[in-house]
């Protein structure tokens, strides 16, 4: 996935999803000088260097978002490099090439799906208000309720019958 961090993208490798939180770790990218653009490496997070990410608060891009046509944005490398300062020269494709053998070699499948700001990606945020349920009375189970979710909280939802 790529996340935004001060001004530019950061490519990062999912972990753990729980509920809306992502657990990430930037991958590192370097450069070693500017001269040279086709001199770059990368690096997986060490396990200390994930952190969460909560979708509720923060955009979560598909992975290439970066290197979209319409794309003007700047990919932010690692804070160990000699070139982190925002003139550095990027070749976008060598470091794709580069970030894409280091998935592979890892096994890594990338986020094909961009989450705006305030998604979830819990089953039950995803039942609209409007969507409508047969309703079944627990005690005879000949009878049913057409019922209409009016709101929907994290899960926890707004009833109306919706039957005559």
């Amino acid at each position: 996935c790529e996340v935004e961090k001060d001004g530019k993208l950061v490519i990062c490798h999912i972990k753990l999803v729980s509920g809306q939180l992502l657990n990430i770790g930037q991958i590192k990218i370097s450069q070693e000088n500017d001269a040279d653009i086709n001199n770059i490496s990368v690096r997986e997070p060490l396990p200390a260097e994930y952190c969460w990410h909560n979708l509720a608060t923060h955009h979560t891009f598909a992975y290439g978002h970066a290197a979209a046509a319409e794309q003007q944005a700047t990919l932010l490398l690692s804070t160990d490099s000699p070139t982190a300062d925002s003139n550095a020269k990027q070749d976008k494709a060598k470091i794709y090439e580069k970030v894409d053998e280091l998935m592979k070699s890892k096994g890594w499948t990338p986020l094909n799906n961009n989450f705006p700001k305030g998604s979830s990606l819990l089953l039950c945020d995803s039942i609209p208000s409007g969507t409508q349920f047969e309703l079944q009375n627990a005690e005879d189970p000949t009878k049913f309720w057409l019922v209409s979710v009016t709101e929907n909280h994290s899960g926890l939802l707004g009833l109306s019958n919706a039957s005559p």
